[in-house]
């Protein structure tokens, strides 16, 4: 092992630790000095010094720079799991550390302080349709979330934002629900009524026969 090439990393010595698996001091091509052991070398899990890695990420990741809502990506943040997270900006001005899974999957689109806006509705049925569409969609959790979210159904970035869901759409009608005019189509301004449940049951997508006892959406 000794003078071999890892990546970036070049073995320099073996170092006992008393542990079973076997440790090496590496050095990285910046310089840069660590024990790492050797299935992580081999597997290629480590490759470079956290700072390289770092670097290399901002080079090639073009994310930055992106908005997700009112979040604006600035950096990278290397963490030990295979995803990452980012430096976001808010419009705000406010900073803040997102995972890169949240800012993706819409679940986080402001700082804390922006989210925490009072309008007077949260206990309206109007928002109540909002948060249940927002969750059915985002929320692997949800037990709609695998006819809508996994189906690649998606809420519009414009409504992210109650506020622009409210101007667009208006109150919720006393007794309609909120509907998509499309079946397979995402939550917009343009693809979206308050309806009757009839209307809206009719407007579903059709079962699909199996057998004779199961049926499927």
């Amino acid at each position: 092992m000794i003078g071999k090439t890892f990546g970036d990393w070049i073995v320099l010595s073996e170092v006992k630790t008393g542990k079973p698996a076997k440790h090496y001091e590496c050095q990285c091509k910046c310089g840069s000095i660590k024990v790492i052991r050797n299935d992580g070398l081999k597997s290629g899990r480590s490759a470079r010094c956290a700072e390289c890695r770092h670097k290399n990420l901002l080079k090639i990741d073009e994310t930055i720079g992106k908005r997700f809502g009112k979040w604006t990506t600035i950096e990278v943040i290397p963490t030990a799991r295979k995803s990452f997270d980012y430096l976001c900006v808010c419009d705000c001005g406010e900073k803040s550390v997102v995972s890169g899974n949240a800012l993706r999957g819409g679940r986080s689109q402001q700082c804390l302080k922006c989210s925490v806006v009072i309008h007077g509705m949260e206990k309206t049925s109007t928002y109540n349709s909002w948060r249940c569409m927002k969750r059915r969609c985002n929320s692997k959790s949800n037990h709609n979330y695998k006819y809508y979210g996994a189906r690649g159904i998606k809420v519009c970035e414009r409504w992210h934002i109650f506020k622009n869901f409210l101007d667009d759409m208006g109150e919720k009608p006393e007794g309609l629900q909120l509907d998509r005019i499309d079946v397979n189509g995402d939550y917009c301004k343009e693809n979206c009524r308050w309806v009757t449940p009839k209307e809206n049951s009719a407007n579903r997508r059709p079962y699909k026969t199996v057998n004779m006892y199961t049926r499927v959406k």
